[in-house]
């Protein structure tokens, strides 16, 4: 998995000539240590809501307004979101700069945007310093 993961990305390398350029490393580190550790969350969130009553789950479609006009970058929240039990991303309109995203249980639909841009989008901002 280790050579796959280094060789496919310098085979590829020429498939992205407008690719992102990092510009704060550190800030990488601690938003891959956040999405980890929200991942961990979420599975026990997850397994506990659909282990229980379904009637207790609140599921709907959200679109969240973003601030990134990169498509690598947009792709990567998207991805992140997916990756978070509980949440799919399911479109991104880049001419109206929605993410469209379906969550498995939606309490407050304000919070969960304001959640998903300020643990996500606000730090991937600053990672790729757009």
């Amino acid at each position: 998995a280790t050579i796959i993961g280094v060789v496919v990305p310098w085979v590829t390398n020429s498939f992205w000539p407008d690719r992102p350029r990092i510009a704060r490393p550190l800030a990488g580190v601690a938003l891959f240590a956040r999405v980890v550790a929200d991942i961990v969350v979420a599975n026990w969130e997850v397994a506990r809501l659909v282990v229980g009553p379904l009637d207790r789950l609140n599921p709907a479609f959200i679109d969240i307004p973003i601030e990134i006009d990169d498509p690598f970058v947009a792709t990567l929240l998207a991805s992140i979101v997916s990756l978070t039990p509980g949440t799919v991303s399911v479109d991104i309109d880049r001419t109206a700069r929605i993410l469209n995203v379906h969550a498995l249980n939606v309490a407050d639909e304000a919070e969960m945007i304001a959640t998903i841009k300020r643990r996500y989008e606000t730090p991937l901002k600053e990672v790729f310093g757009c």
